[in-house]
């Protein structure tokens, strides 16, 4: 007696399967546009090659896998312990990202150290190639010989700037107009715990 082959029945297999991939590609943003594109990699490169940052830990601005459509925008970091006193470090440093086109938008005390003796950190703004616009904040901190010590020569200065993703709007820069960090209270000013604009114009995130 022959044998009869009857074919196995695939279809439902196959459809639990395009099911399957239909609900995940609802959850991964379409490419190239959404993604990184070239546009990202000029301003990730842009940050690579500060002089003034001095990056030791450089990330391009990506979409953040695992989400739904949220996006990482490119970020520089680095941190350096710098000798002298505080005023005189945090001048230095803001004359030095100035000669690579970074600009103070604004200054603030840390909350510890409002008063004086404290820590501070200060927004900058650089304009990129591209029209866009990189969000900068460098911090300073003290290390004295105790807590008391309000003329510290040890200072640790972090620096972290950002890049929006290219599907984010730009920062909305302030109006640019001077000012002096040497004024805020924390290192030994008048004009109280913050100076200029601080927080108004970071790169929007997750979008």
């Amino acid at each position: 007696m022959s044998r009869v082959l009857v074919p196995r029945r695939r279809l439902p297999t196959l459809v639990g399967g395009a099911v399957v991939l239909a609900l995940l590609g609802a959850c991964v943003p379409s490419a190239p546009a959404d993604q990184t594109t070239a546009v990202d990699v000029e301003r990730y490169q842009e940050l690579a090659t500060d002089p003034w940052i001095g990056a030791d830990d450089v990330r391009v601005a990506r979409y953040r896998f695992g989400s739904n459509g949220l996006f990482d925008d490119g970020l520089a970091s680095t941190r350096r312990q710098v000798t002298g006193e505080r005023l005189a470090v945090l001048t230095a440093e803001i004359a030095a990202a100035a000669t690579v086109g970074w600009w103070v938008a604004g200054a603030t005390c840390d909350t510890a150290g409002a008063a004086s003796g404290g820590g501070a950190s200060v927004e900058l703004i650089r304009a990129l190639a591209d029209g866009s616009s990189a969000v900068g904040t460098m911090t300073i901190t003290s290390r004295g010989d105790s807590a008391t010590d309000t003329a510290p020569t040890s200072q640790t200065v972090s620096v972290v700037a950002e890049v929006p993703h290219h599907s984010h709007p730009d920062p909305v820069v302030p109006d640019r107009v001077p000012v002096d960090v040497g004024t805020l209270s924390c290192l030994g000013g008048s004009a109280g715990a913050t100076v200029g604009q601080v927080g108004a114009f970071e790169p929007v995130r997750d979008r």
